[in-house]
């Protein structure tokens, strides 16, 4: 019989024999051997210091092999981009408009009925209510008309319904990674990317027409856009920032959630230098005024048309704190992040890895802030969240975020327990 015993510890005849007091002699010097080799090391290193050291080489070995140049990254991007555009162009017929979702059925006939009915942007209307008008209250409703407009250079199809929530979630991807790129590196970022592109994927509403996906988008574009805008305040910073968030803030009312990081962005900045506020607070005011305007003109259409999307009279806001306290909400929404966003627990677990290792390390106070505003969305809505499975998918571009770190810290443990056994056989 081969001797099994490591190469330090001294053989004898005995010990590498088959008898049953050899086998326990071999044992009990192998684990004295492996407990002396993680308790007292060489020179008097301790295990913790052994750890440490072999976690340090592991993250400079992936940080070396993960120093990317500027083409490489950027070609890298578009690959991601490419993959994501033409999964999502293979499968944009699922399901088939005929047995869609009743969100989807809602805006293509709005977008329909604008195609059909000379293109009102301030008339969007339903076709149900028996006798005129047929006008409905909703968000801005550039979606819908934008794939009008597809209808009426290309005819009405999977396709030109759909290529609206298409592009928006390209461009979530685009910005997911410029976000992570200038808060951490450009391989943090291309890791986001990747995890922007295939989580909404795991989502039944992700191909389908209608405004989140567009209003998503648009989150992660205004949050970069302040924080360029607070690092670097020059007036196309302050332009773009003022758009986007203008455009945000009319695509869905509810993300003034979006306050608490944008907020949070320009207070890193100037800490309690409240004379420095002034700027924020007249771009935020700023980015107000179409949304003010338009969301008046859709009370007005509220009060004199068809009722469908809620906005003013939808939800019984009052039921977040009952609901709160209900144990079966928390289940319900862990269910649908959990397998709706993440793809199951092994994705969920991943998501977890990253937050404890951003956490641990103090890092990504933008990327917690933004975290935090859509858990309180959540909270807020909570009605909503319930009878909306797509209200859950503003969680995403945050989500890509952690994950990028979960896998980062995934190779740099497996780096790191590479080293350690290395080191000890």
């Amino acid at each position: 019989m081969p001797c099994l015993l490591p190469r330090h510890v001294p053989t004898s005849p005995v010990t590498c024999t088959g008898r049953l007091k050899g086998i326990r002699l071999y044992l009990n010097t192998w684990l004295i051997y492996w407990f002396k080799t993680l308790t007292s090391l060489n020179d008097g290193e301790t295990l913790m210091e052994r750890l440490r050291k072999s976690w340090g080489l592991a993250s400079a070995q992936l940080e070396s092999a993960t120093s990317l140049s500027p083409k490489t990254v950027q070609a890298i991007l578009y690959g991601i981009i490419v993959l994501i555009a033409l999964f999502r162009l293979a499968t944009i017929s699922v399901p088939s408009l005929e047995w869609t979702s009743w969100k989807e059925i809602d805006y293509l006939t709005i977008s329909r009925n604008f195609w059909q009915n000379g293109f009102n942007f301030l008339q969007p209307e339903v076709t149900w209510p028996a006798e005129p008008p047929r006008v409905t209250e909703m968000e801005l409703p550039l979606v819908p008309y934008t794939s009008a407009l597809l209808y009426q250079l290309f005819g009405y199809g999977a396709l030109t319904a759909r290529a609206v929530t298409l592009f928006s979630s390209l461009l979530m991807i685009v910005y997911v990674f410029k976000l992570a790129r200038r808060e951490f590196n450009p391989f943090i970022g291309l890791l986001s990317a990747l995890a922007a592109g295939v989580l909404p994927l795991y989502h039944p509403f992700s191909r389908l027409l209608f405004t989140e996906p567009t209003m998503i988008a648009m989150s992660v574009v205004s949050i970069y856009y302040m924080a360029e805008w607070a690092d670097n305040p020059s007036r196309r910073n302050w332009i773009l920032a003022i758009l986007s968030l203008s455009l945000t803030f009319s695509l869905k009312l509810e993300t003034l959630y979006l306050l608490l990081p944008l907020t949070w962005i320009v207070f890193r900045k100037h800490q309690f230098k409240l004379g420095q506020y002034w700027k924020f607070a007249l771009l935020i005011a700023a980015s107000l005024i179409l949304p003010v305007i338009w969301y008046a003109y859709a009370y007005y259409l509220e009060t004199i048309g068809a009722h469908l999307f809620g906005i003013f009279k939808g939800h019984d806001k009052s039921q977040f704190t009952t609901l709160l306290l209900d144990f079966r909400w928390y289940r319900t929404m862990a269910g649908r992040v959990i397998n709706g966003i993440t793809g199951g627990l092994y994705g969920f677990g991943l998501f977890g890895l990253g937050f404890l290792s951003l956490l641990l390390n103090r890092k990504g106070s933008l990327v917690f802030a933004y975290f935090l505003a859509v858990v309180a969305y959540f909270g807020l809505i909570a009605e909503g969240q319930i009878d909306a499975p797509y209200r859950q998918m503003p969680i995403i571009p945050v989500m890509s975020i952690f994950f990028a770190f979960g896998a980062q810290t995934l190779v740099t443990t497996l780096l790191a327990a590479y080293d350690q056994v290395k080191g000890l056989t």
